[in-house]
């Protein structure tokens, strides 16, 4: 069996290949020649894809290609963290503010002495977190996380109460009972 890439009498293999590659791409009237022609292409396919690759193939150093890849980690960062309008700004210097690491300890007051694993992902620049706490331990989390468990893990406490019919009704404006706490063991200036 020959090699595929062997030179016949004299003429360049990529003159060749040319030569067929234009024969192909002539009008397409179906002749013998051209059906013979497509196979030798098919059959010489990676001859003819290493002489395309030298025609326009661009010679790149091991530099350029790796001042490329930091050029574009670079631009990726950047597209990131860039903000479109003055909102965006707004909540940009909010999530820089909220992204900071604050100490503390977890309390977990319902069930007291328990413990919980939950997801945390407040901003479009964060990615999304797993905690797991248990109750008494120090934790060092975002400050977005401390605000979290000490904003919005509560509910409200309702009451029965007499009607001036005489009917018992719901109170629902009840003071609000918190689930957890973080307290901070670092102090912050407002």
């Amino acid at each position: 069996m020959s090699p595929p890439f062997s030179k016949n009498k004299g003429t360049d293999m990529t003159d060749e290949i040319k030569e067929e590659a234009t024969a192909l791409i002539e009008p397409k009237t179906e002749t013998p020649v051209k059906e013979v022609a497509k196979k030798v292409v098919k059959r010489r396919g990676p001859a003819k894809k290493a002489a395309e690759k030298a025609e326009t193939a661009f010679e790149f150093s091991d530099a350029d290609i790796q001042k490329f890849k930091e050029w574009k980690k670079d631009k990726q960062i950047i597209d990131q963290v860039t903000c479109d309008s003055a909102d965006d700004d707004k909540v940009y210097r909010r999530w820089k503010e909220e992204s900071k690491l604050v100490k503390g300890v977890f309390r977990c007051l319902d069930p007291i002495g328990g413990n919980i694993k939950f997801a945390f992902r407040k901003y479009k620049w964060d990615s999304t977190q797993w905690y797991t706490m248990f109750d008494g331990e120090t934790y060092e989390v975002p400050l977005a996380v401390a605000r979290h468990l000490n904003n919005n893990c509560n509910y409200n406490v309702h009451s029965h109460i007499l009607g001036a019919d005489g009917n018992p009704l719901l109170n629902t404006s009840g003071k609000p009972k918190s689930r957890m706490n973080f307290e901070s063991t670092t102090f912050t200036v407002a």
